[in-house]
């Protein structure tokens, strides 16, 4: 939140765009949109929540099936020379 504040008169610039007004940071202002949803939903930083750590540190990644049943897949396409 303090972020927000402290940015919020240079998030609201406005230009005008051939006769439109348009948000000068537009990409900026999606990005804060985005992390305030995934802070109200409560999402947001769900790796430091102490429940889920109780039982010991989390992995690395949560993408174990790259390793798994994905694995003889990217092999192929990796080792394919037509691709």
């Amino acid at each position: 939140m303090q972020w927000y504040e402290f940015w919020d008169d240079f998030l609201e610039e406005v230009s005008y765009v051939e006769g439109r007004r348009v948000y000068t940071h537009e990409r900026l202002r999606k990005a804060r949109s985005s992390l305030i949803i995934l802070s109200n939903q409560g999402t947001l930083f769900n790796y430091l929540d102490p429940v889920l750590t109780c039982e010991g540190a989390l992995p690395r990644t949560n993408n174990r099936i790259e390793g798994g049943i994905n694995a003889s897949l990217c092999s192929l396409l990796r080792n394919h020379r037509g691709m």
